[in-house]
C-alpha cells in the first residue's frame, strides 16, 4: 500500500505543553489518502483535533490506528512531516519503534521539481505544491479556499477555538478539512501523472 500524509501543525515561542520545545511543531490534523494498488481508488482519511484541548495524543493514537505498518508513506517537503513524526516519537516512546517505521518509509514527492527533473515554465521556478498541482492537473488548485497554505491552518485553528458561535466553528473546521484533503489528494494525482509521463 501507499499512503499519501499531510501534517497540520503550529509552533510557538512559548511551550504550550509539557514536554514540547520553543517553537517545536504541535500537530492537530493530518489528511491520509490510502492507495491499496495501483490504479485502485483512493481511501480518505481525515482527522482534525479539538482546539481546545493538548491535540498531541489523540492525533499520534488516531495516526497509529489509521496508517498500517511497513507502508510507503508519501509526503511534499519530507523535512516538515518527518519532524513531526520525530517530536510524537519523543513524545510517546512507547510507540517509538511505529514511528522510526514511519521515517524509514518517507519518501518525497517534492524531489523530482526541486531537483528540477520534472519542470514546467508555469511552475515559475517553484516547486512548492501550489504551483505544481494546477500546472500538472488543470482544474485543480488551492485557489478560492477559505484556507489556503500552511501558515493560515493554525491562524485558522486559533481562530476555531476563540469562536463562541458554533456555525463559525463548524465553518472554520470544514475550511480546515478542505485544506488539508487537499494536500493529501494533490499528491495522488500529482504521482498519477509523472506515472503517465514515464
Amino acid at each position: 500500500p501507499m499512503v499519501f500524509l499531510d501534517f497540520e501543525a503550529y509552533s510557538l515561542a512559548i511551550p504550550p505543553f509539557d514536554g514540547v520545545r520553543p517553537y517545536e511543531k504541535v500537530p492537530f490534523q493530518f489528511s491520509l489518502h490510502t492507495v491499496g494498488r495501483k490504479g485502485a481508488k483512493p481511501k480518505h482519511y481525515e482527522f482534525l483535533a479539538d482546539p481546545d484541548k493538548d491535540p498531541r495524543e489523540e492525533v499520534a493514537r488516531r495516526l497509529l490506528a489509521e496508517l498500517p505498518g511497513d507502508v510507503c508513506i508519501v509526503v511534499y517537503n519530507k523535512t516538515f512531516e518527518q519532524g513531526v513524526l520525530r517530536s510524537l516519537k519523543m513524545w510517546f516512546p512507547i510507540h517509538a519503534a511505529r514511528f522510526e517505521g514511519m521515517l524509514a518509509n518517507i519518501r518525497d514527492l517534492k524531489d523530482p521539481f526541486s531537483k528540477k527533473q520534472v519542470y514546467h515554465w508555469k511552475m515559475n521556478g517553484s516547486a512548492s505544491i501550489k504551483r505544481v498541482l494546477p500546472v500538472l492537473v488543470p482544474g485543480k488548485s488551492y485557489k478560492g479556499m477559505q484556507v489556503s497554505s500552511g501558515l493560515e491552518a493554525p491562524i485558522a485553528y486559533f481562530s476555531m477555538a476563540e469562536a463562541k458561535d458554533a456555525t463559525k466553528r463548524a465553518k472554520i473546521r470544514k475550511s480546515l478539512l478542505a485544506y488539508c484533503k487537499l494536500d493529501t489528494l494533490a499528491m495522488v494525482k500529482i504521482l498519477d501523472k509523472l506515472r503517465g509521463m514515464a
